[in-house]
């Protein structure tokens, strides 16, 4: 009789473990599962907001940014106060009579910069490739022996945008 006992108390006892360990066998497999799931569906939603976002600059566009960056690093504040005035005005004429000395402003210049500091600028985002000019030249008379030059400066072709985005960057407003 004591063998029975001990042999159904060792059974009970040893189905009681298994169980035990089955629930938590079932426990740990389930939570790896739902973690795998979890994981799948999450790179599977990255994705799709991947694809549904579109990039915000296209190759061409990055390149111009980043040009434009770094030559806005180099010509300084007033190139960047001549961008903006440029900007906003389209077009900034000057005029040269060679051997006169500085072209002249034939346009408005931005506020508080005279006509030298202005050409400077032009010429120093020329060389950056920032803006563009045209040299125009203008004979006066049939007769006449010294031309006019008007050099007519616009912002380059493909350089606008990433201009307009650097030179007015996003203001955070307080709270």
């Amino acid at each position: 009789m004591l063998q029975l006992s001990d042999t159904l108390e060792n059974g009970f006892i040893g189905l009681i473990i298994s169980l035990v360990g089955t629930y938590f066998i079932a426990i740990w497999k389930g939570a790896d599962g739902l973690d795998a799931a979890h994981h799948a569906e999450s790179a599977n939603l990255r994705q799709q907001i991947t694809q549904l976002t579109p990039a915000k600059r296209t190759p061409s566009q990055e390149h111009a940014h980043d040009k434009a960056e770094a030559a806005l690093d180099m010509v300084g504040p007033d190139a960047i106060t001549v961008l903006r005035h440029l900007n906003d005005h389209g077009t900034l004429t000057f005029m040269a009579v060679p051997g006169s000395g500085m072209p002249v402003a034939q346009s408005q210049t931005p506020e508080g910069m005279d006509s030298n500091a202005t050409y400077m600028s032009l010429e120093k985002c020329a060389f950056k490739s920032l803006v563009s000019s045209n040299r125009r030249t203008v004979y006066l008379s049939p007769n006449h022996i010294n031309p006019v030059i008007y050099i007519d400066y616009r912002i380059a072709k493909g350089m606008k945008e990433a201009l307009v985005e650097l030179l007015y960057p996003p203001t955070v407003q307080q709270p």
